[in-house]
């Protein structure tokens, strides 16, 4: 192609750019999957033998199968959220002038499906009935009460709201909330969100919060 037909080619692009509506240019991407609309149930809902939990790849399929282990035993992703308790992660945080890495948004988005609590599937609730920061961690107070309160918001609101998740979810929350190293910030979270819900341990946190007010944050809920 020779020196002049490489112009005419590079005018009728740059032409054919500004000349053409932006109705016509390329749809708006899909929104990232923290920022849809959708409930997400997590990657549990993946680990049927059926869908993507197979030990081994099942053969003449249009798909291995067999993602959801690989991912868990070889992929470093599936501990992304363990990543935010080193101290290392620790210390990046402190020096962030953040409270916890294993709590703030910034690092959650990353490290870990970090969406409202409505938008939270019943299997990431754990089997002790509390949440996680995801759905493969230990129980965690603040997010426990935190999904509880979403639910209990949904369901005062008049939406369906599955009563035994709800129920297992107070009643962890009730256990967590009577640690006695839990910090002062999160049992007030958690009596207060007891206090919200249906039969929760409505003033069970008197005592419990009394001793510790000195040592509440500016924003403890």
């Amino acid at each position: 192609m020779g020196r002049a037909s490489i112009h005419l080619t590079s005018a009728v692009v740059l032409l054919a750019v500004t000349v053409l509506p932006p109705s016509s240019w390329a749809a708006e991407p899909p929104p990232l999957p923290n920022m849809s609309p959708d409930a997400h149930l997590g990657v549990a809902s993946c680990a049927s033998a059926t869908c993507h939990g197979a030990t081994s790849p099942v053969p003449g399929g249009v798909v291995l199968q067999n993602e959801y282990v690989t991912w868990q035993t070889r992929d470093p992703h599936s501990r992304a959220y363990a990543t935010l308790l080193s101290e290392e992660s620790q210390r990046i945080a402190r020096n962030l002038g953040l409270p916890d890495a294993h709590t703030a948004d910034v690092c959650l988005d990353c490290h870990a499906d970090n969406v409202s609590s409505e938008r939270r599937g019943p299997r990431f609730q754990l089997e002790d009935g509390g949440w996680s920061w995801c759905e493969y961690g230990k129980s965690d107070p603040w997010m426990t009460a935190y999904v509880c309160y979403g639910l209990i918001q949904a369901r005062d609101a008049g939406f369906p709201v599955n009563k035994d998740i709800l129920d297992r979810g107070i009643s962890r929350l009730a256990e967590m909330t009577r640690r006695p190293k839990l910090d002062a910030d999160t049992r007030a979270y958690g009596y207060y969100v007891l206090a919200l819900a249906e039969g929760g341990e409505r003033g069970a946190g008197g005592a419990g919060v009394a001793p510790g007010r000195g040592r509440l944050g500016p924003l403890p809920l």
